[in-house]
């Protein structure tokens, strides 16, 4: 499928993802129900049936275009990735970071098209790593790990050494990629998330506290015209108690809470195909998720 994507003229590839993603969306009952969830903890219980049919269709077109855009990235000249990439506000915050020598930590969600902003920042000159989850079977997971590689992000596959390599990769100034907003491992800690609780990875806040590495919210949007808009906050503050436990769900808690505005921002780039909230747990919770 990868290889069609990057052949067909771009008009004709996002067409044909459309298409795809439009019915697996509609076949896919999990996947309805996990983001029309999303939906009513961000904008209200009084979202209707049609104005969730309405987003989820919203979301099924986005979730292609990151697809479309995400295979083609591994082909992309650096004069398309420039042209096509823009940093709204904050890059700063990054650049003074990156000069402290004490490591950055990109938090980041399943949102947009980050893949592009990691393109982009290497070229800007600066290394970035990203911790991702070993996807089976395992030839598509070796297609994902070189396709990042051609775009300049080193993968760090997520098991049970990442931490230790994250850690040294942060302890030596440099900077790394976590996604957020889904708790892989089953060791996340309870937060609040837009108005109830939920459970999160407590990886960006309990790697910062040990390598004392800042951690920046941040989001790339698709854009109009196939552009990318990448905006990055100002790093989190957070001062340990001593209590590592409860150091790492407040500092998880205040990482979120910087979150959320930025998710508010595009709800139909939000790909929240999973289980996120306490309240989802039940029977009627179960099924799959996109990763």
């Amino acid at each position: 499928m990868a290889w069609i994507l990057r052949a067909l003229p771009e008009r004709l590839a996002l067409g044909a993802a459309y298409i795809v993603s439009r019915v697996v969306m509609h076949r896919n009952v999990g996947y309805q129900r996990y983001y029309g969830d999303a939906m009513r903890h961000m904008l209200g219980d009084s979202l209707s049936t049609a104005e969730l049919g309405c987003w989820a269709r919203r979301v099924s077109r986005s979730y292609a275009r990151y697809w479309v855009d995400g295979i083609r990235l591994a082909d992309a000249s650096g004069y398309e990735i420039d042209s096509r990439m823009m940093v709204e506000s904050g890059l700063e915050y990054l650049v003074e970071s990156s000069k402290t020598g004490k490591g950055t930590i990109l938090a980041l969600v399943h949102m947009g098209g980050w893949e592009w902003g990691g393109a982009w920042i290497r070229r800007y000159g600066i290394p970035l790593a990203a911790v991702a989850e070993v996807l089976q079977p395992p030839k598509l997971y070796e297609w994902f790990v070189s396709s990042r590689e051609k775009m300049g992000i080193d993968v760090i596959p997520l098991d049970k050494s990442a931490a230790g390599k994250v850690s040294t990769r942060l302890r030596q100034g440099g900077t790394v990629a976590l996604i957020c907003d889904r708790d892989i491992t089953g060791q996340g800690v309870e937060v609040d998330l837009f108005g109830d609780k939920a459970i999160l990875p407590p990886g960006p806040a309990l790697l910062s506290l040990r390598t004392g590495a800042s951690v920046l919210p941040a989001v790339v949007y698709l854009g109009p015209g196939g552009l990318h808009i990448a905006t990055v906050g100002r790093p989190v503050q957070y001062s340990s108690t001593g209590d590592l436990r409860k150091d790492v769900k407040m500092y998880t808690q205040l990482i979120v809470s910087r979150l959320e505005p930025l998710i508010r921002r595009a709800p139909a780039q939000w790909y929240i195909f999973s289980r996120n909230w306490i309240s989802q747990q039940g029977p009627e919770g179960s099924g799959s998720s996109l990763g």
